[in-house]
């Protein structure tokens, strides 16, 4: 399968990623700008960089037939919140190219990849939130929960999820009754006493 990627990330940008273009050129795969993406070019989208979840469902709104990916920082948030934005593949880096290759026919095809790193982390998370006092959360609350104890300000969580700061700061109220915790700090300790946190 030849597969066009029209990747958002300058030469520099690349080679921060540790992406080596000529091996991608090697296997029909040319790096482009925002711009040059249109869906009768581009097959798979790569994107890196600040703001995903936002660029994400710009570009799945406008081009709803183009697969996109997303290279993402060590962050099983960060991962969610592409994912439900639209990205059928969630990856770090450093990825050697001829890896990133293969993953993106795999995306191209229809295909999701997450990295296994990131997956773990989920499969682990799931797992601590079925285990672990937290069955007490809702779903969102829990995300909610999560996400604090990343260090995440409020209103980077109502942005990260979709709804206001207000509704997040009642959620951050009812956590707090819940698990009977005081503040952020004894929500950090308690994450991490958890091991949802490093």
């Amino acid at each position: 399968m030849s597969v066009t990627l029209r990747a958002v990330l300058s030469g520099a940008e690349a080679e921060a990623l540790g992406i080596d273009v000529a091996v991608l050129a090697a296997r029909g795969i040319a790096l482009s700008p925002e711009d040059g993406i249109t869906t009768d070019h581009a097959d798979i989208v790569l994107l890196a960089g600040a703001g995903l979840p936002t660029r994400i469902r710009s570009l799945a709104s406008t081009y709803p037939d183009c697969k996109i990916a997303a290279v993402i920082e060590m962050s099983v948030d960060d991962a969610l919140s592409c994912l439900a934005s639209g990205a059928l593949g969630v990856l770090l880096a450093p990825l050697p190219a001829d890896r990133l290759a293969r993953i993106l026919v795999q995306i191209a095809a229809g295909g999701y990849f997450i990295d296994q790193r990131i997956a773990q982390m989920l499969a682990l998370r799931q797992l601590k939130k079925i285990l672990e006092p937290f069955s007490a959360l809702s779903s969102r609350e829990y995300d909610v929960f999560c996400l604090l104890a990343d260090g995440k300000s409020l209103a980077e969580i109502a942005v990260q999820l979709g709804v206001s700061r207000k509704t997040v700061s009642n959620t951050q109220t009812q956590i707090k009754l819940k698990l009977g915790l005081s503040g952020r700090p004894a929500i950090v300790a308690c994450a991490k006493r958890h091991g949802l946190v490093g």
